[in-house]
């Protein structure tokens, strides 16, 4: 039977900073011997080791159950988006209709309800103290990074914890999701993505839908329309007329 290897303690517990007892400047009643220092370091060693495994643990978690909200509250909002499209196009149907039949009355009905559903719905956002909401206007990546807002949700009660308050509060908080993930924070300056299309633009009538090429009964729909609209274009017209 082989001979179990030797470990030579007292090197290893002086990488550490261990010193003998003669060396020893503390309580001479807390110093250990080599191989207690060098076996109780294992020990601590693995319980950090622990921690931070169970840390990762929990930050994983908390990225992962920020993921599945987010994909949830998506689904929920395309489900309402399509809705709505679908009531805009059957009051599209109406309006349609309405110019066709020379109904004023259905018509202005019909437009009226579809500029309301076209309109955005102003959200209802929560009070918040003036340092967060600072805070939100100067971290913008919290909003847009789910990664980033995950880590900070998942440090913040430590934070708190530690004994941070008021703008400290929010100073480490940045420093920490900083820290933890310098690449993100590298290029905060982004260019603008080319070709977007400026909110707000119309489409016009192509050269073979002009004004002039609608039929005689329809240019005098257009008319009476005209004096019962306020406000009634051209364009409105020729955007709702069936040109089938």
């Amino acid at each position: 039977m082989e001979a179990e290897e030797s470990v030579n303690y007292e090197a290893e517990a002086a990488r550490e900073g261990w010193a003998p007892l003669e060396q020893w400047k503390g309580d001479p009643e807390k110093w250990k011997s080599a191989e207690q220092f060098v076996e109780d370091g294992k020990n601590i060693s693995g319980i950090l080791k622990h921690r931070v495994e169970k840390l990762d643990e929990r930050v994983n978690q908390l990225l992962e159950s920020n993921q599945k909200l987010n994909e949830l509250s998506q689904k929920q909002l395309k489900k309402e988006q399509d809705e709505k499209q679908k009531v805009i196009s059957e009051l599209e149907e109406m309006r349609k209709r309405a110019v066709t039949e020379g109904d004023g009355d259905a018509f202005a009905q019909a437009d009226k309800q579809i500029q309301e559903l076209r309109t955005p719905e102003k959200p209802q956002t929560p009070q918040l103290d003036p340092l967060a909401e600072q805070w939100l206007s100067d971290n913008s990546w919290y909003k847009t990074d789910d990664t980033l807002a995950a880590f900070a949700d998942g440090i913040a009660d430590r934070i708190a914890g530690s004994g941070f308050r008021g703008q400290a509060y929010y100073n480490e908080l940045t420093k920490r999701v900083k820290d933890t993930f310098p690449d993100k924070f590298k290029n905060p300056n982004r260019d603008k993505p080319n070709g977007v299309e400026t909110a707000g633009e119309q489409v016009v009538a192509s050269k073979d839908r002009t004004f002039e090429k609608l039929p005689k009964d329809a240019k005098d729909a257009y008319a009476q329309f005209k004096r019962d609209i306020p406000g009634f274009s051209k364009e409105q017209y020729l955007a709702s007329y069936d040109w089938e």
